[in-house]
């Protein structure tokens, strides 16, 4: 288990809680809310942060499907080859 404690907990709908913590257990978010109400963490590693979102990840990419990360290159390689790279 682990507990995440945070001045700032922004959730993803409701209004942002103040001295929040968050509860993780086997990899999943147990409980999110304001750190008076968290359930027993006897035991728990424990971390602390300024600001917390629960449940959010980053997904942001950009495919370019080029052989390098040079961007010039980009423009050297045909649309469909680029595309197919982006599948792999």
């Amino acid at each position: 288990m682990e507990l995440i404690t945070a001045d700032l907990l922004i959730p993803g709908d409701g209004q942002p809680v103040r001295q929040a913590a968050v509860v993780i257990e086997n990899g999943l978010i147990r409980y999110a809310g304001p750190a008076r109400n968290a359930p027993d963490t006897t035991g728990a590693t424990r971390t602390s942060a300024p600001v917390v979102m629960p449940g959010l990840w980053d997904c942001h990419t950009h495919l370019f499907g080029a052989p390098d990360l040079d961007p010039a290159r980009v423009l050297t390689v045909s649309p469909e080859l680029r595309a197919a790279r982006c599948l792999l």
